[in-house]
């Protein structure tokens, strides 16, 4: 078999790659189970709202072939970004960066992805060979990630990592993929209700489910403009939430005063009112161009 560079070649170079990422100081549940396109299914559960991670199923890998991990059993973890990494990160061999870079240069199978991932993460010294040998689809991806990898930054729409670490001794450290931030659409939104970070937002002073929010967002606007700036102010504030340069907050601000003061959605505010020409359409105008991606935050693909 072609021999490859050892990970010591490679040591430890993190570069800052997740300033947009926000997670939870306090410990969350995560439950694993097995995999099919990736190493394991990470489910995450007890998330409080407002953070870049949800209560979802993520795309799970290993990073620790130290430990063992229970699988199907709730497990309390913290979450740490590439900006805030964890003390035991500080006492042996990792490359999170080539890690990143592998995720976001896949090739062949699950197996395959994950052992490139242990050439790059190890316990011991000397790097780590599987049993049957590297296969051609993970020498590939290894030798990519050692010509391109250093340095590597997820920019937006790549895949980024979290890594979690379980408050129970014993047990294995693992990562999971997350997305990096671009704003959405209102149609992005509606129709991506598991990417909402919220189960209820809150518009012109009313709260509204998600479901009831996705609802409102699907009826015919029919001439009232408060179905429009209900569409762009909640599709602001979730692009807002999930990560994304919040410098439309005040903007944001402006709108929820004038949903407080012409709402609530399907008050009938037509379009030749002064109520929209005057204020409104300035402010919807401002909306729809940071959820395009056309102000400060780049859109999703």
């Amino acid at each position: 078999m072609l021999c490859v560079l050892m990970i010591s070649s490679v040591l430890i170079g993190f570069v800052s790659a997740s300033s947009s990422i926000t997670l939870p100081t306090t410990p969350v549940t995560a439950v694993f189970t097995d995999g099919v396109n990736s190493y394991f299914d990470t489910q995450l559960k007890n998330v409080p709202a407002g953070y870049t991670v949800t209560n979802r199923v993520y795309l799970g890998w290993c990073i620790d072939r130290k430990h063992t991990m229970d699988r199907n059993t709730d497990l309390l973890v913290l979450l740490y970004s590439m900006d805030n990494l964890p003390p035991i990160l500080e006492d042996h061999a990792w490359n999170l960066t080539m890690v990143t870079y592998i995720l976001n240069h896949k090739q062949g199978t699950m197996e395959d992805i994950q052992d490139a991932i242990w050439y790059f993460i190890t316990f011991v010294s000397g790097g780590y060979e599987p049993p049957g040998g590297y296969s051609a689809a993970s020498l590939a991806m290894i030798n990519d990630a050692l010509t391109n990898g250093e340095g590597f930054v997820p920019g937006p729409y790549d895949v980024n990592i979290v890594i979690l670490v379980p408050l129970r001794a014993r047990e294995q450290l693992s990562i999971i993929e997350i997305q990096n931030p671009g704003t959405g659409t209102p149609g992005y939104w509606k129709n991506h209700p598991e990417a909402w970070p919220v189960e209820q937002i809150t518009i012109g002073g009313v709260t509204y489910t998600k479901t009831e929010a996705i609802n409102l967002m699907e009826t015919s606007v029919k001439g009232d403009k408060t179905y429009t700036m209900f569409n762009a102010l909640v599709a602001a504030k979730l692009n807002v939430m999930i990560g994304n340069d919040a410098c439309i907050t005040s903007v944001i601000n402006d709108a929820d005063a004038w949903m407080q003061t012409y709402g609530p959605v399907g008050s009938g505010v037509p379009a030749n009112s002064d109520a929209w020409q005057s204020t409104g359409e300035q402010l919807y105008e401002q909306l729809d161009d940071y959820n395009n991606g056309l102000l400060c935050a780049p859109p999703r693909m």
